[in-house]
């Protein structure tokens, strides 16, 4: 929980970089020049895992949290993305293409086949903290389901079209974001004992403004909006 891990353009490319939990000293990791995003500490803290097009696909890749070489874990000619570690840091989930549509994956974290996981779709997942549960959720937005780690019939877990960015797992249930009735968006929380949901927060924003959510070890909720916009011009007697 000392270091944030993110994507940032700044140095003209979209490179992995971290810095303190406070913000201060952001250090680029990654200068692959290949539009790398969607970073994950491993449960360790010595490595992240990141996906980035460099030759045209999107790929993993894993690397030192404290910079130095990047390991491709993966090659094919399809979109390999969003990758998240397993609890014991031997394998490496991820969503992928190669079969013809977005499925779950995993490959051990040192490189080896890939191994499909689910078959009905699927984009984002993380592992429960006690290893026995894979949650998921699919590319657009999508309700969240839960199988064995081991393989197995899915179950329902959020009733909600969430996208796959805006959820993160913790021991004790799941936050995510979904759009608030009035308007703006709600930061809910869905406890596994109680089976309810409960609001954290209204945040003013639109739900397409949102783009990330993520929680720290000590949970404190980040989340990345943007705040960008543009307008439309009309140009007159432009011929």
């Amino acid at each position: 929980g000392k270091r944030i891990a993110f994507g940032s353009e700044r140095s003209g490319n979209f490179e992995i970089w971290v810095c303190d939990s406070d913000g201060q000293n952001p250090v680029q990791l990654t200068f692959l020049e290949g539009d790398s995003g969607t970073p994950g500490w491993s449960p360790d803290g010595k490595r992240i895992a990141f996906d980035a097009h460099v030759k045209g696909n999107a790929d993993i890749f894993v690397m030192s949290a404290d910079g130095g070489p990047v390991k491709p874990l993966t090659t094919e000619p399809s979109q390999n993305i969003v990758p998240s570690w397993s609890r014991n840091g031997n394998w490496i989930y991820f969503g992928s293409n190669r079969s013809g549509e977005f499925q779950i994956w995993k490959i051990p974290s040192q490189g080896g086949p890939a191994v499909q996981v689910t078959t009905d779709g699927g984009f984002r997942a993380f592992e429960s903290k006690d290893g026995r549960w894979l949650y998921y959720s699919g590319e657009l937005g999508s309700p969240i389901w839960k199988m064995p780690v081991v393989g197995g019939e899915k179950s329902l877990v959020v009733d909600a079209k969430i996208a796959w960015p805006l959820w993160a797992l913790v021991e004790d249930g799941i936050y995510y974001i979904n759009r608030a009735p009035t308007g703006g968006v709600n930061i809910e929380f869905l406890n596994f004992t109680t089976k309810q949901v409960k609001k954290i927060t209204t945040l003013d924003l639109g739900y397409s403004s949102v783009e990330y959510l993520s929680i720290s070890p000590e949970g404190w909720l980040m989340y990345t909006y943007n705040t960008q916009q543009a307008d439309i011009m009309m140009v007159e007697n432009f011929r």
